[in-house]
């Protein structure tokens, strides 16, 4: 899966470093993700899919998913501009 993960993830990391960003899962709020790019959302989505993923589901990603995630993460966020996109995340897998 990390493997996956990371090719997944090389187009973003070859982005020059005036692009680049670091991202802190653990402090991301809501309102600073509704300020990103659409990219990098679904970036986001896509580690947020690991991250989230079940051991059973680890050598396995539903692309579909993650653009569903983003744009339900997008929503929710919009609505909730103070919880974290964790929190956020959890909300929406409940």
């Amino acid at each position: 899966m990390r493997t996956f993960i990371a090719l997944a993830i090389s187009p973003f990391i070859a982005m020059s470093a005036a692009q680049a960003q670091s991202v802190d899962f653990k402090s991301l709020s809501c309102q600073e993700l509704a300020g990103m790019p659409p990219q990098t959302i679904e970036l986001v989505a896509v580690w947020l899919e690991g991250h989230l993923a079940d051991e059973e589901d680890a050598e396995s990603m539903q692309v579909d998913f993650s653009d569903t995630l983003a744009g339900d993460l997008k929503a929710h966020c919009s609505q909730n501009p103070s919880k974290t996109v964790l929190q956020a995340a959890d909300a929406l897998g409940e």
